[in-house]
């Protein structure tokens, strides 16, 4: 959920360093470049990670014994049927498909 924000990050560290004019030096200078950007991505990280704390503590979040909901979900007469409706059509499909010749069982061998 969080990777596509360090990827931004991630960008957006390297743009403020090359605005700075920190640019890698010799060999090894990409290497300590790239462990630079690695401290400030990790120091973010526990930021955004104490910030998301206190905004779950402040929203009570999992404060509740018991999960609540705004429509309580049930399951009827009506579900029970569609459930043993799509049951009964993928083991026709199947069936259908061994009875033709097309469902094809591994045998064990990896050979295409």
């Amino acid at each position: 959920r969080f990777l596509p924000f360090f990827a931004d990050e991630r960008a957006q560290v390297r743009l403020a360093r090359r605005v700075r004019g920190v640019a890698p030096r010799g060999p090894l200078g990409g290497v300590r470049d790239a462990g630079g950007e690695l401290i400030t991505l990790l120091a973010e990280a526990t930021r955004r990670a104490t910030r998301i704390a206190v905004a779950m503590d402040a929203r009570a979040f999992a404060a509740a014994t018991r999960r609540t909901y705004y429509r309580e979900a049930r399951l009827g007469r009506a579900d029970a049927v569609f459930a043993l409706a799509a049951l009964v059509l993928v083991v026709a499909i199947f069936a259908l498909s061994a009875s033709a010749g097309w469902l094809r069982v591994w045998d064990g061998r990896f050979a295409a």
